[in-house]
This record gives C-alpha cells, structure tokens and sequence, in this order.
C-alpha cells in the first residue's frame, strides 16, 4: 500500500493600467496510489448454524471460474446455492488473515489533474466594474478494483456436487467472489464567467446593480473493463473468480 502526490502551481499578475489587472494561474497534479482491499463481512455463519442457503440469481452468479479447479461453470443454470450471514466485518483471523486480505499491487488508482485559470478585472469611470473569468480544467484517473454483488462477502461453499454433477473437493471451505473492473475516466470542464456591478449614485441613495452571465461545458467520458474469458470458449461474456481460502 502505498500514496504519492506530486503538484504544480504558478500563478502570474499583470497590471496594463491604472484600472487593470489580470491573474492567471497553472494548476498540475499526479496522484499514485496502492489501495488495500475493503474488509469483507461475514456472509456464512447463518449457514454454519442454521444450514440456511440461498440460491444463486442472475444478479448474484453466472458464469464463474472456480480457481480452485480452473473450470467455469454457469452457477445460475446449475441452480447451485450459496451460504448466508450477518454481513458484519470479517475479524477472525483464523478465518481470514489481515496479510492477505488485501488486492496486492493491482489494486491502483492513477489520477492526473490539470487546470488554467484566468481572470481579469476592468473599472471603468467611478460606477462600473467588469471582471471577465475563465477556467479549463481536465481530470484523468484510472481506477483497478475488485467489483460485483459479491464482491465485500467471505462465503463458505455448500455444494457437495459441482454443477457439472461431480462431487466437489472444496465443500464447506470459505471463498470469495469478484471480478476485476478498470474505470478510466476523463473529465473535461470548461467555464467562462462574466460579472458587471453598476453603482447607481442618486441623491438619497445608491442602488448597486449586478448582472451575472456564466457558461459551463462539462464533458465527462468513462470506460469500464472487466475480466473477461477466452474469445474462443462458448463461455465469452464477463465471469466471477471464486478464490477459496
């Protein structure tokens, strides 16, 4: 695990005349992490008690490659079970030691960040004041986490057969459930503002007139990408990894 930061800021003033001045300034950053895993919660001790299980659904299972065997199997179709718990953190560590929960240097999150700002302020006469501003701004990460409905679960495998119907050698071992998704996300932001004050100077009062007129442009755009099989298998979509402990 670890965090590193690197960053970048100038900024610039200028003052033509009396009545203007300008700034701009460069903002640049890096950001480079090794990220733990999130504890897992307890998704088996209903079972060890009370021999309650639930089977897989389409929003809980499919297509999945059992590590322990380097077999896929569709644990829908196959109408295969799974235990049930409290989902409260995993803190025995008979069960699941703290050195190895944790998804190693896979685990990443890169982000670059840069940022140019601009403004620039006008008084014309004694009542008016102008002030143009700017900003274009983009951010880029790319995140690589474990991802699924199953994803945070410490489960114990219940299923005394396989789904192909041969017996199965990890009956009652406890695993785990993920597949690996890689988000990488730009976001581009561009805004312009423009800001006039009016002081309007009677002889009983001053009344300050605003207007305001702002321009955003945020484009965001996202790729995700997941683990997926071997093209030439009849397996070809997205799969779980069960990891048994």
């Amino acid at each position: 695990m670890g965090r590193e930061f690197k960053g970048l800021y100038s900024a610039i003033g200028y003052r033509p005349f009396p009545d203007t001045n300008v700034i701009a300034n460069l903002e640049i950053g890096w950001i480079d992490e090794v990220r733990p895993d999130g504890m897992l919660v307890d998704a088996f001790s209903t079972t060890e008690r009370t021999a309650a299980t639930t089977a897989y659904a389409v929003t809980t299972g499919g297509f999945t490659l059992f590590a322990g065997n380097g077999r896929i199997y569709n644990t829908v179709s196959a109408n295969t079970r799974r235990s049930a718990g409290t989902n409260i953190s995993v803190t025995d560590e008979n069960i699941l030691p703290r050195e190895i929960n944790f998804l190693g240097p896979d685990s990443t999150f890169d982000q670059k960040y840069r940022a140019i700002n601009l403004r620039a302020d006008q008084k014309i006469g004694e009542n008016l004041a102008l002030q143009l501003a700017g900003t274009l701004s983009r951010l880029h990460y790319i995140n690589n986490r474990n991802a699924g409905s199953s994803s945070t679960g410490l489960y114990l495998d219940t299923d005394r057969l396989l789904p192909d119907g041969t017996s199965n050698p990890k009956v009652n071992r406890y695993y785990t459930e993920s597949y690996t998704r890689i988000t990488d996300q730009t976001e581009t932001v561009n805004d312009l503002r423009l800001n006039a004050v009016y002081d309007l100077k009677l002889p009983f009062t001053t009344q300050r007139i605003v207007a305001l007129g702002v321009l955003k442009v945020h484009t965001p755009d996202t790729k995700n990408y997941t683990e997926i099989n071997d093209p030439a298998t009849p397996f070809w979509k997205p799969y779980v990894l069960r990891n048994y402990i």
